[in-house]
């Protein structure tokens, strides 16, 4: 990981000065760290473990106070957005390879339920 951050360090002036020079400029963002980055917050989960549903994502766009901020992550018929010009790879230890458009799912559970840091 430690290589893969150097090797991002060194080649961002080549990049930014390549993209400056054309119309097609591409911005990549490289997100690593440790278990906070993996994708813990919750989606809809309830129960003991996920704090009787309080601080999911759920809860937050039920809260008018903090609705507003999220509304663009849910279209019309309510169902969770997925943005197309946002593209993520992320590969899971000992687990198939997560790749696609920008939407809930990527994390260390693969699942629906849970999201990461990219999501907002």
């Amino acid at each position: 990981m430690r290589q893969l951050f150097l090797a991002a360090i060194m080649l961002y002036p080549l990049v930014s000065l390549q993209a400056a020079e054309s119309d097609l400029a591409v911005k990549v963002f490289v997100l690593a760290g440790q278990s906070n980055m993996e994708g813990q917050a919750a989606v809809d989960l309830t129960g003991r473990d996920y704090n009787d549903g309080n601080g999911t994502l759920l809860a937050l766009l039920n809260d008018p106070t903090k609705s507003d901020a999220l509304q663009h992550l849910r279209d019309v018929n309510g169902q969770w957005t997925v943005r197309n010009d946002v593209w993520v790879r992320y590969q899971r230890d000992d687990a198939p390879l997560l790749a696609g458009p920008l939407g809930i799912g990527y994390t260390v559970y693969g699942d629906r339920h849970h999201f990461g840091p990219e999501l907002q």
